[in-house]
This record gives C-alpha cells, sequence and structure tokens, in this order.
C-alpha cells in the first residue's frame, strides 16, 4: 500500500517545509507526488536537465556532483528529508546545477516547481532557507566559478534584442568645433 510506504502524515514537517504555517502545510499536504526511482538512475544532468520539481528525498540514498573534466567535484549526499533542486529552480533558471544519481533504490516526495515558486513569493522566511543554503554553496570556490561561468555563458546566449546595445554597438563620437560645416565634421 502507498500510504504505508509513503510517511504521508510527515512530508510537510520535512525542513523547511515545517517553518510554512500550519494553514499552507494542511494545504500543501495534496500537492506533494510520491516517485521511486531505481538504483544508477540519473535524476538530473547538470547544466542539461530542466528542473520541474523539487525532490525531497524519502528513503533511500542518492548523491549530487559537479562533473568537471571527468572528475566530480562538489559532491555531497541526499539522504532522508533532504531536498535538491531549490537552488536550481531559484538561481539558475531552472537548470540543474548539479546532477543526482540515485545510489540505492530510492523513494522521493515531489513538489511541482510552480507550487514551489509560488511558497517562496508568499513566504520570506521559506525563501530565506534557500537563499542561506545557496550562499553557503557560494563561499565554496569551486561552486562559486561554477555559477559565475554560467552567468556569463548565458549573458553571451541572450536574443539579439534583448541585448544591451554596449555588448553590440560601441559609438565612435567625434567631435569639432561649433563654427564647422556639418561636411567638415
Amino acid at each position: 500500500d502507498l500510504k504505508k510506504e509513503n510517511p504521508l502524515k510527515e512530508k510537510t514537517q520535512v525542513y523547511p517545509f515545517s517553518i510554512l504555517p500550519h494553514d499552507e502545510q494542511k494545504k500543501l499536504f495534496n500537492c506533494f507526488s510520491y516517485e521511486k526511482a531505481d538504483k544508477n538512475t540519473i535524476l538530473a544532468d547538470q547544466e542539461f536537465t530542466e528542473i520541474k520539481k523539487i525532490y525531497i528525498l524519502s528513503k533511500g540514498l542518492a548523491k549530487y556532483y559537479y562533473r568537471l573534466d571527468h572528475t566530480k567535484i562538489l559532491k555531497g549526499e541526499l539522504k532522508p528529508g533532504n531536498n535538491f533542486g531549490g537552488l536550481s529552480l531559484l538561481f539558475n533558471n531552472g537548470v540543474s546545477i548539479r546532477s543526482l544519481e540515485v545510489c540505492e533504490n530510492s523513494s522521493f516526495m515531489t513538489l511541482d516547481a510552480g507550487t514551489f515558486l509560488s511558497l517562496c513569493r508568499s513566504y520570506p522566511e521559506f525563501l530565506d532557507y534557500f537563499a542561506c543554503e545557496f550562499g553557503r554553496c557560494m563561499t565554496k570556490p569551486s561552486f562559486a566559478e561554477i555559477m559565475t561561468r554560467q552567468i556569463k555563458i548565458n549573458s553571451f546566449a541572450l536574443p539579439f534584442f534583448n541585448r544591451p546595445i554596449r555588448s553590440i554597438f560601441t559609438p565612435n563620437i567625434s567631435t569639432c568645433t561649433q563654427d564647422s560645416s556639418i561636411y567638415t565634421a
């Protein structure tokens, strides 16, 4: 039975969801989905996967990492109660910052991106949790370098009409005296 496996009554008690007002937790209760993932499944691939939901590990083990020149850096484990995807949704336009790989058959509670972002807009203390986590990550030089590199890449990928004028046009200003003719100027 899904309800026996899924800690439904506890899903809004996972931090940071537990800091939301009790009425909001009740509304949120039915917004969570329950998903299983098999061992060795890649749920998110850094810089490629569009994050459409936030993952909260319910049972099992997963690892997250950033791959640089075939080496996994910025590694960590996702243990029951930990979440993945919030930073990517808030600070990387919904594109996965790191990869997420399932290490053993696992169960996740998921919340769609729209609901998650709405909670962040409505509850500053909820958003603060993710902002603090992002700040903590940015103190790691490797993470900060990745984020600044992605910002540079994204700035060059802007559509032509959305780019700042200075990025496509450098004025060559000519000067002349007040009594010069237009032809001379």
